[in-house]
């Protein structure tokens, strides 16, 4: 994904992504867009995530799409993630364990009638690394 408007992309554009990537039964998800069916905030849904936002971010950028299961699925999302994904609140979380500085936008559709996420990634300039570890606790 090019740096330079990044989050101007248009609705074909976000669609294209899909087309291109999001098919049932594919097996390949190419290294600038990650899939996932939904997102639930927890601490390891967080950490997932900044770990997509911070590889993306030193591969060139990308984009982590909700609503879209691993295997091309499409099943949309439950909830908007609009105020989840606001690129404050990303920083903020990413703020906990490096100082690196990644630009964000969060985008929504609603393709046949099935909300789906649209996390993009902008590449930086320099490689940025995690400086702590993120931990949290799971009951298995």
């Amino acid at each position: 994904m090019s740096s330079s408007g990044f989050t101007a992309l248009s609705d074909e554009a976000l669609e294209g992504i899909l087309t291109k990537h999001a098919r049932r039964e594919s097996r390949a998800e190419p290294v600038e867009v990650e899939f996932k069916s939904d997102f639930d905030g927890s601490p390891a849904a967080w950490l997932d995530v900044l770990k997509h936002v911070m590889a993306m971010a030193n591969s060139g950028g990308g984009s982590i799409v909700f609503g879209v299961a691993p295997d091309g699925d499409r099943s949309g999302m439950a909830r908007t993630l609009l105020t989840t994904f606001d690129p404050a609140n990303i920083t903020n979380k990413l703020r906990r364990y490096t100082p690196a500085r990644v630009t964000t936008a969060y985008r929504e559709l609603v393709i046949d009638q099935q909300r789906l996420g649209f996390l993009l990634v902008e590449g930086s300039r320099a490689i940025n690394v995690f400086e702590s570890d993120g931990n949290f606790r799971n009951p298995s």
